[in-house]
């Protein structure tokens, strides 16, 4: 069931963002040819062209963040809310299916926009040179960094995944938070949304203190003082990875047991 929800949202979702995707290639494409034809005049039409182009690019991420907040909003707590929760689905298949296709928009929508600003910026003879380049980045990131490229890159992506997650679990526990109220829900949403970052921050702020004031923070100090600089870069990718998918799971089950124990759709 949990398939046929992520086709659902998908769908539901993809209405808004291949225009816009559309939109941004052509643009790039119309602009790119005036840099080639005119790569030192400006003309109006180039202008009007760059106006449309920029407008577009802001959009894109604009339309990620409103539609993230819009399809968890109007879909389990709006008008759709009383559909959506008459299916043969628990929860947290439906706040699943949200932060796996919010997260799936989010990286593509960065994806094309950074693959955009590269056609833009760079020629032909860079895109030519940016294979090789690339190869030797892999091939000396050991002997530049101490670091293996491979297992570097994975934890940075892991990194990356898990502040994703974060970020759109606090919206979802926002929401969810603020919709408990019989009246002005939206502004308590974003009352809460102010509360769960502050709440993180405290709690993050606190356990930092906590640990700087452990009677053996000099022996710690001494023995991370021993590691090498492979370690210490991987050890705090890991920490940064456990930080957020901790709490990515507080934010998750706080939302999952509000829309299964506490749901209000007035």
């Amino acid at each position: 069931m949990l398939g046929k929800l992520l086709k659902y949202e998908v769908r539901a979702t993809g209405r808004t963002f291949l225009p816009l995707f559309a939109v941004l290639f052509l643009f790039t494409v119309i602009n790119k040819i005036f840099f080639i034809i005119q790569p030192r005049n400006f003309s109006l039409p180039q202008g009007i062209s760059m106006m449309v182009y920029v407008i577009t690019l802001i959009g894109i991420f604009v339309a990620t963040m409103l539609i993230t907040i819009q399809r968890f909003y109007k879909s389990l707590l709006g008008d759709e809310g009383y559909l959506m929760f008459t299916l043969p689905v628990r929860p947290w298949q439906l706040i699943t299916s949200k932060l796996i296709v919010s997260a799936l928009w989010s990286i593509v929508s960065c994806v094309v926009a950074v693959g955009s600003i590269m056609v833009m910026a760079i020629g032909l003879d860079d895109l030519r040179a940016f294979p090789a380049a690339w190869r030797s980045i892999w091939q000396n990131m050991d002997k530049w960094f101490g670091l293996s490229p491979l297992a570097f890159f994975i934890e940075l992506i892991l990194l990356m995944l898990a502040g994703l997650a974060l970020s759109i679990l606090v919206v979802y526990v926002s929401i969810a938070l603020g919709h408990q109220l019989n009246s002005k829900k939206l502004l308590g949403s974003f009352g809460a949304f102010l509360v769960v970052t502050t709440a993180i921050q405290t709690v993050t702020v606190v356990g930092i203190s906590l640990i700087g004031h452990l009677q053996d923070w000099v022996g710690f100090l001494d023995w991370l003082g021993r590691m090498n600089e492979e370690t210490l870069v991987h050890m705090g990718m890991w920490c940064g990875i456990a930080y957020e998918v901790f709490f990515s799971a507080v934010c998750f089950f706080v939302t999952n047991h509000l829309l299964t124990k506490h749901l209000n759709l007035e």
